[in-house]
């Protein structure tokens, strides 16, 4: 039982690492969307913004590396993924103070990530390779 949820926690993980990428090379590249489009203020949050932008591409890389190595049952998959989403929530928490409500998703997908990761029959069940 744990396999099959521990493939859709791999394949959540793969989603949140490609969005994360997406936002946060989006961002780089063109300066559009992020913390740039809250209430107007992003003369006083650009290098907030800048940094965020560059936070999100490597936890973007890190969540895809972490579900691809949940998917194929690697050993440090587990602490991996355990670690980019207490990241994850963390992240989201400045955010959401900062007035987007776009992190909501995101931090309550990570809360059930680290809720179903945390159990003891998934913790067991970890370790293939």
């Amino acid at each position: 039982m744990a396999s099959r949820g521990l493939k859709v926690a791999a394949l959540v993980e793969i989603l949140l690492g490609i969005f994360a990428l997406i936002g946060g090379v989006v961002h780089l590249l063109f300066g559009v969307g992020g913390l740039v489009s809250f209430r107007g203020t992003d003369v006083t949050l650009g290098q907030i913004a800048n940094a965020l932008g560059d936070l999100f591409t490597v936890e973007g890389i890190i969540l895809l590396v972490a579900g691809a190595g949940l998917w194929v049952g690697k050993s440090w998959a587990w602490e991996l993924s355990m670690g980019i989403i207490v990241v994850g929530i963390l992240t989201s928490v400045p955010v959401l103070l900062l007035g987007s409500v776009g992190a909501v998703p995101a931090l309550i997908v990570n809360i059930l990530l680290l809720a179903y990761l945390s159990r003891k029959s998934v913790r067991t069940a970890k370790v293939r390779t």
